[in-house]
This record gives structure tokens, C-alpha cells and sequence, in this order.
């Protein structure tokens, strides 16, 4: 592999598009060295940092290169379109960052992809009821409840987290298996 090949494919994993790969061909060419097969950046502090290494590679990219990585968006906007079902948002996000990324970000939300128009939290809720009792924090289950019918914290808390995303989702899931919100005990006991 030769060292063009080596930062092109560095990038391209890291998520670049090919204009910011292109320029860093450029940028990046003369501080990439090739020992033994495998290829290194050498940083501002002069340490050698492997190409193959995405996390360490990415992180010294952050610190010293950050135009040739995606950008990082704007929470705001993403929440915007996929949480709150914005398509102007939506929108506006593909025209920023290009179908591909905008299909990826998606899919960070639990969404099947970009032209799912379902609210992120709407999706979660439907990923429960489909998958039934096994990620049901209300379900009786022995991952759910102790001995005596009881939830567990480990529950307790997931019921939490679902209620404080999407109040009328959570109780539409406890609902499912029988219970509602705020019980405390599973409604059907186990054998």
C-alpha cells in the first residue's frame, strides 16, 4: 500500500468527504512515514501516531488538523430533524452535510435512515413494543424483577429514562406487558 493510499483510506474511515481527503493528501503527505509496513503521522509534539490506529489518529486530527475531519454538527439541528420530526431541519441538514452523512446521523437517532419520518423517540418506542419482553423494562422478567415480583434498579432506572424521552412512548411500552407508569411490582407473577 502506498502512502497516498494509506492516508486515503485513514480518512475516508474517519468519515471525510473527498475534498477534505484531497487536501489532506497535501496537508498530511509530508508528516506521514512508513515503518516496517505500517504507516504513522508524526504530531506537532513529535510522536508517531499509526494511521490504522482511528482512535489516536482521529483524536491527534481533532487537535491539529480538525478541518479534515467531518464536522461536528450542531446538536441543535440533528435534535431538530430527528427528535423533534422537523423536516425543514431534516432539510437543512442534508443541504449541509450531503445524503450519505445526513442517512448516517439518522441512524445515531435509531431511525432505519433519512426518509424515515418518524420522531427519533417514536422509533425507540416501536424498537420495544417489536422486540416485546426483552427490552421492556416493565416486562416480567427475570432481568426485570427479584424474586418477589419487585423491579429491579437496573429497570427501575430504564423505565426512568424512557418516561423522561417520551412520556406518552413509555406508556404505551408499560402497557404492553399489562403494567403502567409508577408501578412498582410487575402485574403478572412468574411460574
Amino acid at each position: 500500500m502506498s502512502k497516498d493510499a494509506a492516508i486515503t483510506a485513514a480518512l475516508k474511515a474517519l468519515g471525510s468527504n473527498d475534498s477534505q481527503v484531497a487536501d489532506g493528501l497535501i496537508v498530511l503527505g509530508s508528516r506521514v512515514t512508513e515503518k516496517g509496513g505500517t504507516f504513522f503521522y508524526n504530531d506537532a509534539t513529535s510522536h508517531d501516531v499509526p494511521l490504522d490506529n482511528l482512535t489516536a489518529f482521529r483524536a491527534t486530527l481533532q487537535k491539529e488538523k480538525g478541518h479534515l475531519l467531518p464536522r461536528a454538527f450542531e446538536s441543535g439541528l440533528a435534535d431538530r430533524a430527528f427528535i423533534d420530526g422537523n423536516l425543514r431541519a431534516r432539510q437543512e441538514l442534508l443541504a449541509q452535510v450531503g445524503e450519505l452523512e445526513a442517512t448516517r446521523i439518522a441512524k445515531t437517532y435509531g431511525l432505519t435512515g433519512l426518509g424515515d419520518t418518524r420522531r427519533a423517540r417514536a422509533a425507540q418506542t416501536d424498537d420495544i413494543k417489536r422486540n416485546g419482553e426483552t427490552k421492556n423494562p416493565w416486562a416480567n422478567t427475570p432481568a426485570n424483577t427479584d424474586e418477589r415480583g419487585r423491579y429491579t434498579a437496573s429497570a427501575l432506572t430504564r423505565q426512568a429514562q424512557l418516561v423522561k424521552a417520551n412520556l406518552n412512548g413509555a406508556a404505551e411500552i408499560a402497557a404492553a406487558v399489562g403494567s403502567k407508569i409508577g408501578d412498582t411490582t410487575a402485574q403478572r407473577r412468574r411460574a
